[in-house]
């Protein structure tokens, strides 16, 4: 019989080989792991230098092998999705963002940029769908709020979009284009003071050769005009047409503008400047029945 130390013994001289080769197999393995993630890493590191540069085929390839060494790399997916949609393949684009979606599930990020892509291809339910996802990742996203109630105004939901541009505001007072947004509901909705309210909180604008303040300029002229306050619109766009680029839009307020204050000829020459920009512009009809029945 052998000696219980001896046994002992005997046992451990038997197991420490076998715990030592298991152990320098799972190094092995976790080395293995740890090697192909930095190269997928590599890989996906490269790849947002070749898109940053443009080069779309290149920074494609590189994304696409990240994504097949580590099928779980949430940054490989969502670069690829954002080459594969430059390139056009969009049904693909959205299948690898909401992998990566799926991968960080608490991010709103790409559940946002999905919802931006359903919305560009027309695809209002799955754009809203993504929103509200992104919502209730994180509640306190301005940029969920801001993609919701832009989807919810396109679909015709006015109060829960305005709900929603309000929440933005709330948290980001000076987001133009929510800013805009809002002010166009309240335009609609003939609250003039409360359009002007928010378009008083955009910066002051300097009339160049940007769409976004020749916006801001018509509508702070609406929403004058429905107070009541024709000659600040009359000022506000003869400034706006004096010192930006040609725009019809602009010179069809001011016509409707010179009007309602009581200044025939010049919105008769206002209305000729902006039929002789745009002859077919859909406001021509209106203006041109407006003046047809007297000051």
């Amino acid at each position: 019989m052998v000696p219980p130390l001896k046994r002992s013994f005997l046992l451990a001289s038997c197991l420490v080989p076998l715990l030592l080769a298991s152990g320098c197999s799972l190094m092995r393995n976790r080395t293995a792991e740890e090697d192909t993630r930095l190269k997928a890493q590599q890989l996906a590191n490269r790849g947002t230098e070749f898109l940053q540069r443009g080069e779309l085929r290149e920074a494609g390839e590189l994304f696409a092998e990240a994504t097949r060494l580590v099928p779980d790399h949430e940054r490989g997916h969502a670069e690829y999705a954002r080459v594969l949609w430059k390139q056009g393949k969009q049904d693909d684009a959205i299948a690898h963002m909401k992998r990566a979606a799926v991968l960080s599930a608490n991010d709103p990020a790409y559940r946002i940029e999905i919802g931006q892509m359903e919305l560009q291809r027309g695809n209002l339910d799955q754009a809203l769908e993504n929103a509200e996802g992104a919502v209730r990742a994180d509640n306190q996203s301005f940029e969920a709020f801001a993609l919701r109630g832009k989807i919810r105004g396109q679909q015709g939901n006015t109060d829960l979009a305005l709900a929603d541009y309000l929440q933005v505001l709330g948290q980001q007072p000076e987001y133009t284009e929510v800013q805009l947004a809002t002010a166009r509901i309240y335009l609609k909705r003939q609250r003039g003071q409360r359009a002007l309210a928010i378009l008083s909180r955009v910066p002051d604008v300097q009339f160049t050769d940007n769409e976004e303040l020749r916006t801001i300029a018509r509508l702070r002229s609406q929403a004058l005009k429905l107070l009541g306050r024709h000659d600040d619109a009359v000022q506000l766009l003869l400034h706006a047409v004096r010192n930006g680029p040609a725009d019809a839009d602009l010179y069809f307020e001011l016509a409707e503008a010179q009007w309602l204050s009581g200044q025939p000829e010049n919105a008769q020459l206002a209305l000729q400047q902006a039929l002789t920009i745009n002859p077919d512009h859909p406001a021509s009809r209106k203006l041109k029945e407006l003046m047809a029945s007297g000051p």
